[in-house]
């Protein structure tokens, strides 16, 4: 079953869209891409800077896992998904085993040759770029905190989109 929460919201959406195209006749394949690490941008160059000042380090825990894939081999499966005819449907593109925060904050630090002693508070990863603090758990009284996917079951039905602070 899908986690909870925006992300695999999105994701579910993302593969019921292309049930149309599936139903004509097409062949689909949904590569589920993990974080793509690469030194030349993305997750992996965001985090370096810190790590080379010498404060990097865990968020939060340390515990939640990190779904991840280098950018050579994201290219390797991509073309894997394109050339193999018989393939379709959802393909994991990510690495064997994912690693948990503080193993990935440990192994770029081990890398780096620095250390990895500093640590974001649980509580700084919840709050919202406006200052308010996220909930951790879904309120069902409060319509901005309800798992839409499973609040409705009409599958024509969209996820609302963002709103934007500026004019497009």
């Amino acid at each position: 079953p899908p986690g909870r929460g925006f992300l695999p919201e999105v994701c579910v959406e993302w593969e019921r869209a292309c049930d149309a195209a599936r139903a004509a006749g097409l062949r689909v394949v949904n590569p589920r891409i993990g974080v793509v690490l690469d030194p030349s941008g993305g997750a992996l160059a965001a985090m370096l800077l810190p790590f080379r000042l010498g404060l990097g380090g865990k968020l939060g825990s340390g515990s939640q896992y990190v779904a991840w894939i280098t950018l050579d081999d994201l290219v390797g499966a991509i073309r894997h998904c394109i050339v193999s005819e018989t393939l379709s449907g959802p393909v994991n593109a990510v690495a064997p085993a994912p690693v948990t925060n503080a193993e990935l904050t440990s192994a770029i630090a081990r890398a780096l040759g620095r250390p990895a002693f500093m640590r974001v508070p649980a509580t700084a990863l919840r709050m919202r770029p406006d200052g308010s603090r996220r909930r951790s758990d879904p309120n069902p009284s409060d319509p901005s905190t309800v798992n839409h996917a499973q609040a409705s079951h009409d599958p024509r039905r969209r996820l609302p989109r963002p709103q934007r602070d500026h004019p497009a």
